[in-house]
C-alpha cells in the first residue's frame, strides 16, 4: 500500500499534541486518551488499530492512522528501555521513586536533543516533508 508520507508524518506526532498545565504534570487531552491507555502506562496500539484502521479505504485517512500507530508501538519501546534503564541504575530510580517530577529534568535533555538533531540534520524527513 502507498501511503501519504506526510499524513503519516503527523500522525505520528498526533498522539503528543496536548496543552500542557503550567507545571507540565497534567494534559489536556489527556494521555489516557491520546496514547489509548487504559490500564497502567502502556499504550494499547492494537486496540487503536482495531477501532480506526478498517473504518476507512482512503489512503490518506490510513497515512494518518497507521503514524498514530507507530508512535503508540515506539512509546510502548520506550517505555520498557526507560525502566530496564532505572533498573539497571539504582541511583535513578531512587531519584525517581523520591520525586516525580524528576522526570522532566530527564526529558528536558531529551527534548533538547531532539531540537539538536533537527538542526543538525537539515536533510530529515520532516523538514523535508514541511519546508516550504
Amino acid at each position: 500500500m502507498k501511503l501519504d508520507r506526510g499524513l503519516f508524518l503527523i500522525g505520528n506526532l498526533a498522539p503528543d499534541c496536548n496543552k500542557a498545565n503550567e507545571d507540565w504534570s497534567a494534559f489536556t487531552p489527556d494521555a489516557k486518551i491520546t496514547h489509548f491507555r487504559s490500564i497502567g502506562s502502556k499504550c494499547e496500539p492494537e486496540r487503536f488499530l482495531s477501532e480506526y484502521y478498517a473504518q476507512s479505504d482512503e489512503i490518506s485517512r490510513k497515512s494518518f492512522i497507521l503514524g498514530y500507530y507507530a508512535h503508540l508501538l515506539t512509546d510502548n519501546l520506550w517505555g520498557d528501555l526507560i525502566r530496564n534503564w532505572k533498573d539497571e541504575n539504582p541511583q535513578i530510580k531512587e531519584k525517581m521513586s523520591k520525586d516525580k517530577s524528576h522526570i522532566w529534568t530527564i526529558k528536558e535533555d531529551w527534548y533538547g536533543q531532539d531540537f539538536k538533531y533537527l538542526r543538525e540534520n537539515e536533510s530529515n524527513i520532516l523538514l523535508m516533508s514541511f519546508s516550504t
